[in-house]
């Protein structure tokens, strides 16, 4: 993905950095307008732990297409990922683009420092220090931070297909994903005659992905917690009173104990308390809640209780779902129906957050502008004489009337207003010919040239 990432970028840069005309107002006429980006300057990026080196290299190749300097702050928790990353960017200028390893505190100093852009990826608490510690210096952000996203199952959905989406989203690498699927909604029609299928499919999509020894031990190759600090969170999560049914995983505190080298068997929750842990934080580990609701309208409110997600995953039909109504009604980074994760590696889309899951986005052509500064430029003929000078003093009678139609018509643009012009003359002059009968003389005076030309072009098959 990250190869064809750089391509993308690589083979789109002249087009993205082309001037891009915009039209000229008509109080601002003769001249010629135009946005033009240019570098913001040194961007410090600062990639999470989860994905180490997408979240250092994406940002980065961004940034050099943009012609931005750039240092990056790798996390100090994937040491042995911020070595690889360190080592590569050896290869780059090193005195445009720097590695920075360490842990919290450098993070915290770093951060004091004035840059031109702040790129982070992490948890949205985190994310609003970063925010505060930049504003000080009036230097903008592009946060991707997390969330809880929402999974919506409608009864028209196919639930094959929806288990082996929602599993691959959920659980890989171990669930530490942002853009996973943190709970899912099934509709009550399912829950009454389809749920338990569903479940049961999901079940078996799980079993089926992680065949280990048993359900309590995973495979090395199956990925595991990144420390120990997480592993006690999302013990927390999995030993507290949630009120939920346990479908699969986890079921009782002493199958905790039995938890090695931090693995963590993948954990399907049923109807969970909604006030609960698993329901209110960002689970970041592989536990799956899932919860009915009775209408969409249900549906829809639960998710607009909660701070808006990176990512809305939607599984229904295409013609007669309500995936429609659930993207107008909802507020989201990015609204993706019968799909789940991949909309964080498609080129042409922004990935990005809304309110609590972040702002700003970066890849392909969206990370370009966001890394770059849309400078305005206007260029003017310098005419000194009336109607062109009309803003300049003395303000004459004439010139008051002048600027007042200008303001009042100032959106028209030249370019707009010329050819608006152009046709009312060429209007005039059909008009004018057809009334003095100019056109009709001319045509007796040539249609014998045009029959005969006729005759030798016309095709085979009219003759």
């Amino acid at each position: 993905h990250l190869v064809s990432e750089v391509q993308y970028i690589r083979s789109n840069l002249s087009t993205w950095t082309k001037e891009q005309c915009v039209p000229t107002p008509m109080f601002l006429t003769p001249g010629c307008s135009y946005v033009k980006y240019e570098p913001l300057g040194v961007a410090l990026i600062m990639n999470a732990w989860n994905y180490p080196f997408m979240g250092a290299i994406q940002p980065l190749a961004t940034a050099i297409g943009s012609g931005n300097m750039a240092i990056i702050k790798t996390s100090e928790v994937a040491k042995s990922s911020s070595k690889v990353i360190k080592t590569l960017c050896k290869y780059l200028d090193q005195k445009a683009y720097k590695v920075i390893e360490g842990d919290v505190e450098v993070s915290k100093e770093i951060i004091t420092k004035a840059f031109d852009l702040v790129v982070f990826t992490g948890s949205s608490e985190k994310g609003k220090i970063v925010a505060a510690e930049a504003g000080r210096n009036l230097t903008p952000c592009i946060l991707e931070l997390g969330g809880k996203s929402p999974t919506i199952v409608d009864k028209t959905a196919n639930l094959d297909y929806a288990a082996a989406k929602i599993v691959f989203a959920r659980f890989s690498n171990a669930g530490q994903t942002c853009v996973a699927t943190d709970y899912v909604l099934v509709h009550d029609d399912v829950s009454s005659t389809f749920k338990k299928t569903f479940t049961e499919k999901l079940v078996k999509e799980l079993k089926k992905s992680f065949a280990g020894r048993s359900e309590k031990y995973l495979d090395s190759d199956k990925g595991a917690i990144i420390n120990d600090a997480h592993l006690e969170r999302i013990k927390g999560y999995l030993s507290e009173d949630h009120e939920g049914k346990v479908l699969f995983g986890v079921k009782n505190k002493e199958e905790l104990k039995d938890i090695k080298n931090n693995w963590v068997p993948p954990t399907v929750i049923e109807d969970p308390k909604p006030d609960s842990l698993i329901m209110t934080e960002e689970i970041f580990g592989p536990i799956l809640p899932i919860v009915s609701y009775s209408n969409i309208e249900e549906a829809i409110k639960f998710v607009n209780e909660r701070p808006k997600p990176l990512a809305l995953y939607y599984f229904g039909c295409t013609l007669r779902g309500n995936g429609k109504l659930i993207r107008n009604s909802t507020s989201s980074g990015a609204f993706v129906q019968n799909e789940a994760a991949f909309q964080a590696v498609h080129p042409y889309l922004p990935f990005g957050g809304v309110g609590n899951s972040g702002y700003g986005s970066y890849h392909g052509e969206f990370g370009f502008k966001n890394f770059s500064h849309p400078k305005a430029c206007l260029v003017r003929l310098p005419l000194n004489f009336f109607p062109f000078n009309a803003s300049t003093y003395p303000f004459t009678g004439m010139k008051q009337f002048t600027v007042k139609l200008f303001l009042k018509f100032g959106q028209i643009g030249q370019k707009k207003l010329f050819k608006r012009i152009i046709q009312l003359i060429v209007l005039f002059w059909l008009i004018k010919g057809f009334a003095t009968g100019t056109f009709q003389k001319k045509w007796r005076m040539y249609k014998p040239m045009v029959n005969m030309v006729w005759g030798m072009v016309k095709p085979k098959f009219l003759r």
